[in-house]
């Protein structure tokens, strides 16, 4: 044999060998938002592509305002997790990944998955009522207890109306930031006697009324009443955390 033809030989079997299939794409891409002492990052993490010969993943991301993704950053093929901290608060960020393996072939994108940087955690404040501030526990996500709204505080003329609406303890679903709960109003109404013409003052506590917590929206939030007998009372997110720092920049 001479040497050309041991060299073809020795190049059609190594040819047999040179892989050209990409890598199968990763699955369940998953991403949520956390605050760690006061730092905003999103924890991403995904099932590993099903192909036995990955050696990296790439992670690729945008700002949903913008039109192209970009790269993020490039990790080992052992690992299916990554932690952004590269973020902005209240923004919605969409992120994909795809494999490549050692044969330096690229597999497909994985599904997008998006996240809101945001969390209700923090002080909220009531515009319309003299109120304390509300303020929700990172770690347990629950309002304070027993907060109160306080309606008007002195009587001016007849039929005026000072009360306090007390809520009772509420958890919020950390995903959906909504609540439920229940509220007693107490009242009093300045009435004048028809008979004698004295001022008399006339407390009364209502029945109890199923209330609605809603935080979902990262600068407002309200409580409806279910029965549909009071209106519902709209809150401010300040961005503080309860001990009263900046949550954010």
């Amino acid at each position: 044999m001479n040497r050309l033809s041991f060299l073809m030989i020795i190049f059609i079997l190594f040819s047999c060998d040179v892989d050209e299939d990409p890598p199968e794409f990763p699955t369940g891409l998953r991403s949520h938002f956390t605050m760690s002492e006061g730092n905003p990052r999103v924890n991403l993490t995904w099932d590993k592509s099903i192909s036995d010969d990955v050696k990296e993943y790439h992670i690729f991301k945008k700002n949903t305002k913008e039109d192209e993704f970009d790269s993020l950053t490039v990790i080992s093929g052992s690992i299916n997790s990554y932690v952004d901290n590269k973020i902005e608060w209240q923004e919605i960020f969409a992120y994909i990944v795809r494999a490549k393996d050692v044969s330096t072939n690229v597999g497909e994108f994985s599904d997008t998955t998006f996240v809101e940087c945001y969390k209700a955690s923090g002080t909220w404040t009531v515009p319309e009522y003299d109120s304390v501030e509300i303020c929700i526990v990172p770690e347990v996500y629950s309002i304070s207890s027993s907060f109160q709204l306080v309606i008007a505080d002195s009587f001016v003329t007849q039929d005026d109306t000072i009360g306090v609406f007390i809520f009772s303890d509420c958890i919020l679903d950390s995903n959906e930031w909504t609540g439920s709960g229940w509220m007693t109003y107490t009242y009093s109404t300045l009435n004048i006697n028809s008979l004698n013409g004295e001022v008399d003052t006339i407390q009364t506590t209502g029945i109890p009324e199923y209330y609605l917590l809603d935080m979902s929206k990262p600068d407002s939030g309200y409580i409806s009443f279910l029965s549909g007998n009071y209106n519902s009372i709209n809150f401010i997110h300040t961005l503080k955390s309860c001990d009263g720092d900046s949550l954010f920049p």
